[in-house]
């Protein structure tokens, strides 16, 4: 599964700076436990700073202290700070659905207050739009556009960047292959307020194409 230098090189520097994060500051764990999520602790601690990344390695290196590594990228495996497994699915849960129920409450305030989106129509266009069910068959038809950009657990990132991110992570992996379904439902959540937006077809399919053409990129950068 290729993905491109300059991501490659971002895990390597959060894989690393996670274990330095473990040795210097193990409290992060009490802190997600206690529900601080990855981008919040590095900005507490000025991670950013105190190591000299960038604010979305920081978070993700947040991430690695606490969860683990698993190797690769050239660096060896290392546990992580919560090493109960039943203990860290239940707590990755938990800051999924607050981090979900955040960014939704705030996109529906400010739409609101700057009476867009659904929050524009009346009530006649808002029954209409109901039956039409419009953006629930855009979505079928997989023409929602994969270049949202959200804050995420590891960093700011465009949704397939972030699917890609997800289809590293042993949680979202069975039997060595990727969990595609399992990815689709968490972009669901995280860039579509829980619509059905992405499916397993849709995840595969553009996982797909975007290896195919680093690589392709590659050998054309390798035959010029």
């Amino acid at each position: 599964m290729g993905i491109s230098p300059r991501e490659s090189a971002g895990v390597r520097q959060a894989v690393e700076v996670g274990r330095r994060i473990q040795e210097f500051f193990p409290a992060v764990a009490e802190d997600y436990r206690g529900g601080k999520a990855y981008r919040i602790m590095a900005q507490q601690y000025g991670f950013a700073e105190f190591f000299r990344v960038g604010e979305g390695v920081a978070a993700s290196a947040v991430r690695c202290a606490i969860i683990g590594h698993s190797g690769g990228f050239h660096n060896l495996a290392y546990s992580g700070l919560i090493e109960d497994a039943s203990e860290l699915e239940m707590l990755c849960r938990e800051h999924r659905s607050r981090e979900s129920s955040r960014k939704g409450k705030i996109v529906g305030k400010k739409l609101f207050l700057e009476k867009r989106g659904m929050h524009s129509l009346t009530h006649e266009q808002l029954s209409e739009a109901g039956r039409a069910g419009a953006y629930k068959s855009v979505a079928a038809r997989g023409k929602v556009p994969w270049n949202g950009i959200e804050q995420t657990e590891y960093g700011v990132l465009t949704e397939i960047e972030y699917a890609c991110e997800l289809a590293f992570t042993p949680e979202y992996q069975k039997d060595g292959r990727t969990d595609n379904k399992k990815i689709a439902q968490r972009l669901n959540e995280h860039f579509h307020n829980g619509h059905q937006v992405r499916d397993n077809n849709t995840v595969y399919s553009n996982l797909y194409m975007r290896r195919y053409r680093q690589a392709a990129k590659a050998a054309a950068s390798r035959n010029p």
